[in-house]
């Protein structure tokens, strides 16, 4: 409801900015536009096979492994650390909290310098040690830290992420590139589950599974090491629209 009452379409719409605020970021939205359409212009088709796109589907592939793997299995391995039921549940609690915070913090500084790519590697690169700590850890309570790791990893690097096709990409072919990298990505999520699930049976413990999963954070961030073309810096803004915009 807040999002509905609060958040607007476009900046004309916005009403915490002044007149020539509104129209300076309408003008700079358009010619950010027309100079992608100059550099390149991409039809829906090929949008479908394009490199770049094609890896940052790669990239969110592993970041899906990682985020439906912990989501469904999360509760069953911190109910293995020794708690009772209902602090199994406050516990559980801890990663993604933190993980929001690290969201929010590693997202503005991102935003801020305007750099994604090594930030998506770095991101990727906490999300697959957060996996790697947590297996090692095992049974110690000290594993909710891996396990905040993953999380702080797996929501930054999706706040580092979904920026990216909007570098090169515009209009429709913008939006089938961002339904496309969601649609090939997230059957990571379908795939990982199985896997951390047979190691479980397989070993009697998450420790297999979660280096399992590890393995899939450790591809995202190769990718985006390689694959992830720096962004161009951003146009200074007058002081109450970069207030504005964090």
């Amino acid at each position: 409801m807040i999002c509905f009452f609060y958040l607007t379409d476009r900046p004309a719409e916005a009403r915490w900015l002044a007149t020539d605020e509104k129209a300076w970021l309408e003008s700079e939205m358009q010619k950010e536009k027309r100079t992608l359409a100059q550099h390149r212009s991409f039809s829906v088709l090929q949008t479908l096979v394009n490199w770049r796109v094609l890896a940052l589907a790669a990239i969110h592939f592993g970041q899906a492994g990682v985020s439906v793997g912990l989501a469904v299995f999360v509760a069953q391995i911190i109910k293995g650390l020794g708690l009772t039921n209902m602090q199994t549940g406050f516990t559980t609690v801890i990663p993604y909290a933190a993980g929001t915070i690290g969201m929010l913090i590693w997202g503005h500084y991102s935003d801020k310098y305007n750099e994604r790519r090594w930030n998506l590697t770095g991101s990727c690169s906490v999300m697959a040690l957060g996996c790697i700590l947590a297996g090692v850890l095992g049974t110690s309570m000290w594993s909710i830290v891996g396990l905040s790791m993953i999380t702080v990893g797996l929501y930054a690097s999706n706040a580092h992420l979904f920026p990216l096709p909007a570098v090169f990409l515009t209009g429709p072919a913008l939006a089938t590139g961002i339904a496309w990298v969601n649609s090939v990505g997230i059957l990571g999520g379908s795939v990982s589950p199985p896997i951390v699930g047979w190691l479980k049976d397989y070993t009697g413990n998450f420790t297999g599974g979660l280096y399992a999963l590890a393995a899939f954070g450790v591809l995202a961030a190769i990718v985006a090491a390689i694959a992830v073309r720096e962004t161009p810096e951003p146009k200074r803004m007058p002081g109450a629209v970069a207030a504005a915009a964090g």
